[in-house]
Formats: C-alpha cells, structure tokens, sequence
C-alpha cells in the first residue's frame, strides 16, 4: 500500500521511527488534499481511480462478491433441508436434484499429465470467479498513470492499488477455508476438506494479485531510476518484498507433487512461514486506510475457528491425552486402537497426534476411522444376557458406567510419519503410546447407504478400512429391521455390492477374512463381496494396509491400481460362508467399476447409493459414471443415485 494520488500527504520515511509510520493509528486519513487542476483533481477522483477510496471501492466489492457466494450455497443447503418429503418424491425435484449431482460428480482429465480435475460444478464456480476478478482488476483504466515531468497524479499506479486491495479482501477467506472447524462449512453443509479445493484456488487468486500488485512498482521504480533508493529507506518495499517471498513459498511448496514429495517437511514449515507472511504483511500495509481491518478481521475468524476446534476436542474427549495400542499385523499392516466413549459416523476421518519422542509429536495427521462405535441393539442384549449371570466381563465401561467403544485404524506404512510407527509397533509389541485426537470429520454422517435399495461400496488399495465401517452399518441397519433400510436391501439378489481392488493376494484374503468375522451371524443374503487382485497373485508382493486416509504417504496399490494392465478377469476362489451369507469371491484382474455403476442403475426401479474410496483414476470412473447415471433419473423407475467419495491426499 503505497502513496496516494496527486500527493505526498500520506508517504511518511519510516527511517528512524520504528517499522511504522508516527503516530500508530488504526486508519490512516483518507482525505484528498489535490493541489492539480480542477480537471486533473475530477480525473483522479472518479470510481475505480480515487487513490483514497481504493480500499472501499476494490476491497470491500470482493468482500461482498465473496459473501453472495457463500449465501448463494447456504441458501441451497437450507432449501435441500427445508424441502418437504412429499415435495421429495415429486419427478420435479428428483431431476433438479439429479442435475445438480451431475455437476458435482462430472470430472476431467488429463492423461498425458497425469491431472484430474475437480468437479464440473467447482470448475463453473471458479470461472465465475474469475470472470468477476478479471473484470473488477481490468476493467478500469488507465493501469499506469500518464505521469510527466510537469504533471505527476501519484506513484501508486491504478492496477497496482486495485490488485493490493484485492488481495487482501482474500485473506480471511483464505485463513477460513484452510480451517477445520468454520463458519462456511456450518452454513453450506460441506465437509471441511471438500472445501480445500477452494481454500487453494483462493489463495491463488490472492497470489496472483499481490504480484500484481508488485511488479507495477518495479518497473516504475527502475523506469525512475530509484530501486536502489527506495530498497535502503523505505519500509513499504522491503517488508513487501519479504511477505511476498512468504507467500511464495506456501503456494509453490502446496503444489501436490512438491507437497507429496516433502510432506512433512511441509507441514512443519506451513504455519510458520504463514505467520512470517502475516507479520511483514502487517508492517507493509501500515495502517494505509482500512488495511488493518482486513488483517485483524481475518485474525479474529482464524482465531475463533481454532477455538471452536480446541474446545470441541476438550469437551469431547477431555484433557487428558488418550492411550493408543499399536500392533503389527502380517500383510505389512500396522493397527492403532483407542478406546474411547465418544460416537463416530461411517466414513469419518480423525486426526492424531502421537505424543512420542519414537514417532511424530509436533503435527497431528489424519486417519479414516475403520471401526463403528459398539452396536446399541447387541449392546443392550449382551448386557440383558449378562444380568442374569451377574458378569461384567461383557463390555469396556469407565468407572461412571459410560461405554467405552474401540477406535480402530489400520494403516499402511511408508517412509516418514507411518514408517516410524510401524517401527515402534514391530520393536515394541502391544505398546500403548498417548495420543491427542481432533475430530471426527467429514464422513457419512447425513446420509447412511442402508437408506438406499441398492448399494454399492468401491474401494482401491488403501481404501479397504473405509469399507469396513460403511459396510458395518448398512448390514446392522438391515439386521434391525431398521426403517432407514432400504426396501431392495433385504431379499434381493445383489442389494449391497462390495468390490475391492489391491495390489497383494494376502491383502485380499485378510480383507476377505475381516468381511466374514465383520458379518459374524447377521443375515446378508444380498451381500455380494468382490476383492480383485491386480498384482502378482502368487505371492504377497509389497502389501498394504487398509484405512490410511491423509498421511502424506502413498501406497504402492494406489499405482497399481491405476496403472495396472487390463486383465481377463476370472475367478480363484468363491467361499460361501454359511446360509445367511452371499458370494465372496477373489478375481484376478482390475475391476471396471464404471461398469459396475452401470450395472447397479439401469433398468433399476429405485434409488442406488454408491461410495468410493480408493486412488484418482478409481474414483475418476465411478465419478463420472453416477454423473451419466444422473441423466437417467426420473425415467424407467431410477428414483436417485447417490455418490460420496474420498481420495487419498488432499
């Protein structure tokens, strides 16, 4: 933020006073003191030009576009829950609904780069965002004042001043989004990491305005021939120069091949080098105008989502860390189990943070939850049992009588973070390490597949300890006699559609082994369970685990299953476990699961839910394909089709 238009009022050397200007003000003086001509004064005076109006007329209109974005999503969140259940049903709102699933589903890519897109729907977002700052930043001229030797109207020329303003009108939303717990997540009903996506374009844009913003003064500071000058005394230029630098390297160091490569390295920095941006950010805006407001304001939001989150944590699981048992399983699995009082939801992502020298106490990182909290049905049985023979021995309970249930995770570990827990659970058998938890996010929590007629349940690699909780709870609800079953869930021929893809035969036997002690004695009739095996299998080949979400490690079944050759499916094995159960079978060969979309949704007369967890060519093709399926709701019988995803990475 630099001097003004037309004169010097507000260019203070800084100098020998400290990093800021003299007296400490929180807003500098906007008013226009033009020693032009009347005609020169009118010209830098008018809308988009006035050096002292910048920040309302440029910072203040992005702060506004943003927050109809945001109402326009929240106004549909409401609407979808306001919606009446008759209303529901009617052939009107099941092809809106369809409509807008399309533009949420539909994805692209592009195969020479190996680069997936985000949805259609974020894609239009983003370009109506684009659009509005294009325009807002170009629309305007002159970019560069038409200074002379006789004539000079300031030394912030129009581009420069607009794209700073804008820049900085991003900033709370970008500290916002970038938050676990926050308020556009409360009012849109969209899970925190779904948001993330926005959270990087976002800070993008603010990016590429702030160097909009720089370059301007560059060249006209060369052109003048006073760069060496301004960068020995003027305070604006250096700690500019210094925000900027830190603002480079989060962008360039949050590139997902950069990110992926040194995650951790990543992580540890992010905060600090974000807190060195804010602070030469503060100095180099200097109390210009409102600048500060959109600094303390984007503070105190940040602040107050970081609150919510702390206090959401100590309120649910206390201020006493937890005790996480870790054991190594065959298959190159880890298992970390805490026992915990509080509920979970299927699907649902917890982020721990181990407090051991031995592992990584200084970040807390993600894990998908692959366990469901104990079942209330089974649970009161099992204690109506054990009242008669006067036993406690049937459940975990804290000395107040609450029930304790078993968080469970199984992890896959690689280098880094997941390499040095596998080695604390391989040197140190059963050892019990006290972790921090945060969460749960995201998840199933809304809407359970046992809601649906048919389901069907796709997992890559990695992907099989999200399957198992999924799972879990379709065929509890089923067993129940729930009402939140779905009509095809119980008697039909495939009602619940599992497939699994991985890399190593013995991977796929243990998850074919933990499906069957998962189903124990509940009635699955229409439970048919696919693991394909798109690796060598005669042997265990490199293994991986199941259930790690977001570590910043990736699995060697991840690209396999990606890059694996098409293979002529045919069966090895198909075990049937008892009356109650349908088909388990072990396949060689990559699974068309476009096709297996397919297969669920046409020529069926009622609704289909679909959930994907698995690498991004995997969950690419089953995207897409409930996108096309969209096109035939409301006809031949197809009432919805539902999807929820995850990926692995961010």
């Amino acid at each position: 933020m630099e001097r003004g238009s037309g004169d010097d009022t507000y260019w203070v050397d800084a100098t020998g006073a400290g990093w800021l200007d003299q007296p400490v003000m929180l807003h500098s003086d906007r008013m226009s003191m033009c020693d032009m001509t009347p005609e020169q004064c009118a010209y830098i005076s008018q809308w988009g030009l006035n050096w002292y109006e910048a920040d309302h007329q440029y910072g203040l209109t992005v702060i506004a576009f943003m927050l109809v974005v945001i109402v326009h999503f929240a106004m549909g969140a409401l609407g979808d829950l306001a919606m009446p259940t008759a209303a529901r049903s009617t052939v009107l709102y099941r092809r809106f609904q369809a409509a807008v699933r399309f533009l949420s589903y539909r994805h692209f890519r592009i195969s020479a780069f190996g680069w997936y897109s985000p949805s259609l729907g974020v894609i239009l977002t983003g370009a109506v965002g684009f659009t509005f700052f294009m325009g807002l930043m170009l629309g305007k001229k002159p970019y560069y004042w038409p200074n002379t030797a006789e004539v000079s109207y300031g030394d912030s020329m129009p581009i420069a001043t607009r794209a700073g303003w804008m820049s900085i009108a991003l900033l709370p939303f970008v500290l916002v989004l970038g938050a676990k717990e926050n308020p556009v997540t409360v009012l849109t009903r969209v899970a925190y990491e779904k948001l993330n996506v926005f959270h990087r374009w976002i800070s993008w844009a603010m990016y590429v305005l702030a160097l909009v913003h720089t370059f301007p003064f560059i060249i006209d500071h060369r052109h003048r021939g006073v760069m060496g000058e301004e960068w020995a005394h003027e305070i604006f230029f250096w700690s500019g120069v210094v925000a900027l630098g830190a603002q480079s390297w989060l962008m360039f160091m949050s590139i997902g091949p950069l990110r992926n490569r040194f995650y951790e390295f990543f992580k540890a920095f992010h905060l600090i080098m974000a807190a060195l941006f804010f602070v030469f950010l503060f100095i180099h805006c200097d109390f210009r105008l409102s600048s500060w407001d959109y600094l303390i304001a984007a503070a105190v939001l940040y602040a107050v989502c970081i609150t919510a989150s702390f206090l959401r944590t100590y309120f649910e699981y206390g201020p006493v860390p937890r005790k996480a048992r870790i054991e190594a399983l065959p298959h190159n699995t880890v298992k970390v189990s805490i026992l915990t009082t509080s509920p979970w939801a299927a699907g649902q992502h917890i982020f721990l943070r181990f407090l051991s020298s031995d592992v990584h106490s200084f970040t807390a990182h993600p894990f998908t939850i692959a366990s469901l909290p104990r079942d209330p049905v089974a649970l009161a049985h099992q204690r109506e049992h054990s009242a008669h023979k006067h036993s406690h021995e049937h459940a975990h309970t804290t000395p107040t009588g609450r029930v304790q249930h078993e968080m469970s995770f199984y992890v896959h570990p690689r280098a880094g973070f997941t390499g040095r827990l596998a080695t604390l659970a391989r040197n140190h058998p059963e050892r019990s390490v006290r972790v921090l938890l945060d969460g749960p996010y995201g998840g199933m929590k809304d809407r359970s597949l046992a809601s649906f007629d048919r389901a069907v349940i796709i997992a890559g690699g990695a992907g099989a300890g999200f399957v198992l909780p999924v799972l879990e709870e379709v065929l509890r609800k089923i067993n129940s006699g729930s009402k939140g079953a779905g009509r095809g869930m119980v008697g039909a021929e495939v009602g619940v559609r599992v497939v699994l893809a991985t890399k190593s035969r013995a991977q796929g036997e243990w998850f074919r082994d933990t499906i069957l002690e998962l189903i124990g004695g509940m009635v699955a009739k229409g439970l048919r369970v696919e693991v394909h095996i798109t690796g060598d299998d005669s042997g265990e080949g490199k293994g991986e685990g199941a259930g790690k979400r977001h570590s910043g490690e990736s699995s060697d079944a991840h690209e396999d299953v990606e890059k694996a050759p098409e293979k002529r499916e045919r069966d090895i094995e198909s075990r049937e476990a008892s009356k109650n159960l349908g088909a388990v079978g072990m396949r060689i060969g990559r699974p068309d699961t476009a096709a297996i979309v397919r297969e669920a949704t046409e020529g069926w007369n009622g609704s289909v839910g679909v959930t994907v967890c698995g690498p991004e060519e995997m969950l690419f093709d089953v995207r897409n394909a409930t996108a096309e399926a969209q096109r035939r709701v409301g006809k031949e019988g197809l009432g919805e089709v539902y999807l929820y995803s995850e990926c692995f990475g961010w």
